[in-house]
Protein backbone atom coordinates (compact mmCIF):
# COMPACT_ATOMS: atom_id res chain seq x y z
CA UNK A 1 0.00 0.00 0.00
CA UNK A 2 1.37 3.59 -0.88
CA UNK A 3 2.06 6.21 2.23
CA UNK A 4 -0.85 7.61 2.16
CA UNK A 5 -4.01 6.87 1.31
CA UNK A 6 -8.13 7.30 1.44
CA UNK A 7 -9.14 5.87 4.93
CA UNK A 8 -13.11 6.79 5.26
CA UNK A 9 -15.67 8.89 3.35
CA UNK A 10 -18.60 10.18 4.72
CA UNK A 11 -21.04 11.67 2.15
CA UNK A 12 -24.21 12.13 4.05
CA UNK A 13 -23.34 14.03 7.75
CA UNK A 14 -26.52 14.77 9.89
CA UNK A 15 -24.83 17.99 9.60
CA UNK A 16 -22.10 20.10 8.91
CA UNK A 17 -19.79 18.98 5.79
CA UNK A 18 -18.97 16.28 4.32
CA UNK A 19 -15.69 14.48 4.32
CA UNK A 20 -12.73 12.80 3.45
CA UNK A 21 -10.27 10.88 5.64
CA UNK A 22 -6.63 10.66 4.75
CA UNK A 23 -3.72 8.35 6.20
CA UNK A 24 -0.13 8.79 6.48
CA UNK A 25 1.07 5.44 6.93
CA UNK A 26 4.78 6.46 6.13
CA UNK A 27 7.75 7.83 8.28
CA UNK A 28 7.78 11.03 6.83
CA UNK A 29 5.95 14.38 6.73
CA UNK A 30 4.00 14.26 3.16
CA UNK A 31 2.55 18.02 1.77
CA UNK A 32 -0.84 18.14 0.81
CA UNK A 33 0.47 20.56 -2.04
CA UNK A 34 1.81 16.68 -3.33
CA UNK A 35 -2.18 15.35 -3.18
CA UNK A 36 -5.49 15.89 -5.25
CA UNK A 37 -8.69 14.86 -4.35
CA UNK A 38 -11.77 15.31 -6.55
CA UNK A 39 -15.04 13.52 -7.57
CA UNK A 40 -15.69 12.01 -11.11
CA UNK A 41 -16.97 15.14 -12.23
CA UNK A 42 -14.04 16.80 -11.20
CA UNK A 43 -15.18 18.88 -8.39
CA UNK A 44 -12.23 19.49 -5.82
CA UNK A 45 -12.19 18.79 -2.26
CA UNK A 46 -10.10 20.85 -0.06
CA UNK A 47 -7.47 18.95 2.02
CA UNK A 48 -7.20 21.19 5.25
CA UNK A 49 -3.54 20.47 6.39
CA UNK A 50 -0.55 22.11 4.71
CA UNK A 51 1.77 19.36 6.23
CA UNK A 52 0.24 15.66 7.17
CA UNK A 53 2.61 13.79 9.93
CA UNK A 54 3.60 10.72 9.78
CA UNK A 55 0.84 7.97 10.86
CA UNK A 56 -1.30 10.58 11.34
CA UNK A 57 -4.86 11.44 9.56
CA UNK A 58 -6.38 14.37 7.54
CA UNK A 59 -9.58 15.95 6.67
CA UNK A 60 -10.67 16.90 3.67
CA UNK A 61 -14.25 18.81 3.74
CA UNK A 62 -16.35 19.88 0.90
CA UNK A 63 -20.19 20.95 0.16
CA UNK A 64 -22.57 19.44 -2.12
CA UNK A 65 -19.88 17.41 -3.83
CA UNK A 66 -20.01 13.77 -2.41
CA UNK A 67 -23.42 12.27 -3.40
CA UNK A 68 -25.56 10.60 -0.72
CA UNK A 69 -26.96 7.55 -3.58
CA UNK A 70 -23.38 6.84 -4.89
CA UNK A 71 -20.40 8.03 -6.03
CA UNK A 72 -16.54 8.18 -7.40
CA UNK A 73 -13.77 9.92 -5.49
CA UNK A 74 -10.21 10.21 -7.11
CA UNK A 75 -7.25 10.48 -5.60
CA UNK A 76 -3.72 11.44 -7.26
CA UNK A 77 -0.11 12.05 -5.25
CA UNK A 78 2.74 13.76 -7.15
CA UNK A 79 -0.25 14.44 -10.44
CA UNK A 80 -0.32 10.57 -10.65
CA UNK A 81 -3.76 8.86 -9.62
CA UNK A 82 -3.46 6.42 -6.66
CA UNK A 83 -6.55 5.48 -6.05
CA UNK A 84 -10.21 5.49 -7.32
CA UNK A 85 -12.99 4.75 -5.14
CA UNK A 86 -16.54 4.36 -6.12
CA UNK A 87 -19.23 3.63 -3.17
CA UNK A 88 -23.05 2.94 -3.26
CA UNK A 89 -25.88 4.60 -1.30
CA UNK A 90 -25.27 5.74 2.06
CA UNK A 91 -27.37 6.29 5.10
CA UNK A 92 -26.83 9.40 6.60
CA UNK A 93 -24.21 10.15 9.19
CA UNK A 94 -22.79 6.74 8.05
CA UNK A 95 -19.04 6.31 6.21
CA UNK A 96 -17.63 4.08 3.48
CA UNK A 97 -14.97 2.83 5.81
CA UNK A 98 -11.41 0.54 4.54
CA UNK A 99 -11.08 -2.01 7.02
CA UNK A 100 -7.61 -3.68 5.99
CA UNK A 101 -7.48 -4.01 2.39
CA UNK A 102 -11.84 -4.17 2.05
CA UNK A 103 -14.48 -1.69 2.13
CA UNK A 104 -17.49 -1.71 4.08
CA UNK A 105 -20.66 0.24 3.78
CA UNK A 106 -22.79 2.35 6.58
CA UNK A 107 -19.81 2.02 9.41
CA UNK A 108 -20.22 4.19 12.28
CA UNK A 109 -18.16 7.65 11.23
CA UNK A 110 -14.80 7.70 13.11
CA UNK A 111 -13.40 11.19 12.11
CA UNK A 112 -9.45 11.40 12.80
CA UNK A 113 -9.33 8.08 14.72
CA UNK A 114 -8.97 4.50 13.41
CA UNK A 115 -12.43 2.89 11.85
CA UNK A 116 -14.73 1.33 13.74
CA UNK A 117 -14.67 -1.98 12.15
CA UNK A 118 -14.88 -4.38 14.91
CA UNK A 119 -17.64 -2.69 16.68
CA UNK A 120 -19.85 -2.60 13.27
CA UNK A 121 -18.93 -5.33 11.48
CA UNK A 122 -20.86 -5.12 8.03
CA UNK A 123 -24.21 -7.58 7.64
CA UNK A 124 -22.15 -10.23 4.82
CA UNK A 125 -25.23 -11.85 3.16
CA UNK A 126 -24.67 -15.95 3.23
CA UNK A 127 -23.64 -17.10 -0.22
CA UNK A 128 -26.76 -19.17 -1.80
CA UNK A 129 -26.35 -23.18 -2.27
CA UNK A 130 -26.84 -24.09 -6.05
CA UNK A 131 -29.62 -26.37 -6.55
CA UNK A 132 -28.93 -29.82 -7.88
CA UNK A 133 -29.02 -30.32 -11.26
CA UNK A 134 -32.77 -31.46 -12.36
CA UNK A 135 -32.34 -34.99 -13.95
CA UNK A 136 -33.28 -35.10 -17.78
CA UNK A 137 -36.46 -37.34 -18.60
CA UNK A 138 -34.97 -38.32 -21.73
CA UNK A 139 -33.79 -41.86 -22.43
CA UNK A 140 -30.25 -42.93 -21.91
CA UNK A 141 -28.73 -43.98 -25.06
CA UNK A 142 -26.38 -46.28 -25.24
CA UNK A 143 -22.76 -45.57 -26.56
CA UNK A 144 -22.03 -46.09 -30.26
CA UNK A 145 -21.39 -49.60 -31.42
CA UNK A 146 -22.79 -50.95 -28.51
CA UNK A 147 -26.28 -53.65 -28.19
CA UNK A 148 -28.35 -53.27 -25.37
CA UNK A 149 -29.23 -56.42 -24.21
CA UNK A 150 -33.38 -56.05 -22.63
CA UNK A 151 -34.42 -58.45 -20.27
CA UNK A 152 -36.89 -61.45 -21.76
CA UNK A 153 -40.28 -62.78 -19.99
CA UNK A 154 -39.83 -66.22 -18.86
CA UNK A 155 -41.64 -68.89 -20.77
CA UNK A 156 -43.67 -71.99 -19.63
CA UNK A 157 -42.96 -75.44 -21.50
CA UNK A 158 -44.19 -78.55 -20.49
CA UNK A 159 -41.34 -81.46 -20.75
CA UNK A 160 -41.58 -83.29 -24.05
CA UNK A 161 -42.14 -86.52 -22.45
CA UNK A 162 -44.25 -85.02 -19.88
CA UNK A 163 -47.86 -87.18 -18.63
CA UNK A 164 -50.63 -86.01 -20.15
CA UNK A 165 -53.59 -85.09 -17.46
CA UNK A 166 -56.55 -87.65 -17.49
CA UNK A 167 -59.95 -86.51 -18.29
CA UNK A 168 -62.49 -86.92 -15.13
CA UNK A 169 -64.14 -90.24 -14.69
CA UNK A 170 -67.74 -90.02 -16.29
CA UNK A 171 -70.45 -91.88 -14.25
CA UNK A 172 -73.13 -91.06 -16.94
CA UNK A 173 -72.10 -92.75 -20.06
CA UNK A 174 -75.67 -90.91 -22.03
CA UNK A 175 -74.15 -87.39 -21.02
CA UNK A 176 -70.51 -87.06 -20.66
CA UNK A 177 -69.16 -83.95 -19.84
CA UNK A 178 -67.50 -81.99 -22.73
CA UNK A 179 -64.07 -81.17 -20.97
CA UNK A 180 -60.87 -80.47 -23.01
CA UNK A 181 -58.23 -82.89 -22.83
CA UNK A 182 -54.94 -81.50 -22.52
CA UNK A 183 -52.26 -81.32 -25.42
CA UNK A 184 -48.45 -82.27 -24.97
CA UNK A 185 -48.06 -79.41 -27.46
CA UNK A 186 -49.90 -76.83 -24.80
CA UNK A 187 -47.44 -74.66 -22.84
CA UNK A 188 -49.83 -73.99 -19.85
CA UNK A 189 -52.25 -76.75 -18.58
CA UNK A 190 -56.02 -76.80 -18.45
CA UNK A 191 -57.06 -77.59 -14.74
CA UNK A 192 -58.88 -80.20 -14.72
CA UNK A 193 -60.76 -82.39 -11.73
CA UNK A 194 -59.29 -86.01 -11.28
CA UNK A 195 -60.72 -88.56 -9.30
CA UNK A 196 -58.23 -91.36 -8.40
CA UNK A 197 -60.46 -95.15 -8.26
CA UNK A 198 -57.73 -97.63 -6.33
CA UNK A 199 -57.52 -100.44 -8.12
CA UNK A 200 -58.31 -103.98 -6.64
CA UNK A 201 -55.58 -106.86 -6.80
CA UNK A 202 -56.94 -110.68 -6.05
CA UNK A 203 -53.83 -111.03 -4.40
CA UNK A 204 -53.81 -108.14 -2.09
CA UNK A 205 -55.24 -108.87 1.41
CA UNK A 206 -57.30 -106.04 1.27
CA UNK A 207 -59.23 -106.76 -1.85
CA UNK A 208 -60.27 -110.52 -0.15
CA UNK A 209 -61.40 -108.73 2.82
CA UNK A 210 -63.25 -106.45 0.70
CA UNK A 211 -64.76 -109.70 -1.10
CA UNK A 212 -65.64 -111.16 2.22
CA UNK A 213 -67.10 -107.73 3.14
CA UNK A 214 -69.51 -107.36 0.60
CA UNK A 215 -70.76 -111.30 0.87
CA UNK A 216 -71.48 -110.59 4.42
CA UNK A 217 -73.45 -107.67 4.05
CA UNK A 218 -75.68 -109.49 1.16
CA UNK A 219 -76.13 -112.60 3.26
CA UNK A 220 -77.06 -109.36 5.97
CA UNK A 221 -79.81 -108.13 3.62
CA UNK A 222 -81.09 -111.21 2.64
CA UNK A 223 -81.59 -112.80 6.17
CA UNK A 224 -83.15 -109.31 6.83
CA UNK A 225 -85.60 -109.51 3.92
CA UNK A 226 -86.69 -113.12 4.84
CA UNK A 227 -87.53 -112.24 8.61
CA UNK A 228 -89.90 -109.22 6.77
CA UNK A 229 -91.38 -111.85 4.77
CA UNK A 230 -92.40 -114.12 7.35
CA UNK A 231 -93.43 -111.24 9.58
CA UNK A 232 -96.07 -110.24 6.93
CA UNK A 233 -97.08 -114.16 6.31
CA UNK A 234 -98.00 -114.51 10.07
CA UNK A 235 -99.55 -111.00 10.06
CA UNK A 236 -102.15 -112.14 7.61
CA UNK A 237 -102.73 -115.63 8.47
CA UNK A 238 -104.03 -113.85 11.80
Amino acid sequence: MQDIYVNEIHPFPASGYEWVELYNSSENDISSTRLKLYDITNKSIKINDLIIPPHTYVIATSSAVLNNGGDTIIFELDSVVSETITYEAIDQDKSYARCTIEWFSNVAPSMGVSNLCDTNPPIILPTPTPLPPVPSTAPIQPPPGTHLILPQSPTITTPKHARPILAPVLFNKKHPANLPLQNNNSTIATPTARINIPTLHKDSPLSLMTMIGVFSFIQLVFLVYLIIKRVQLSTQTQ
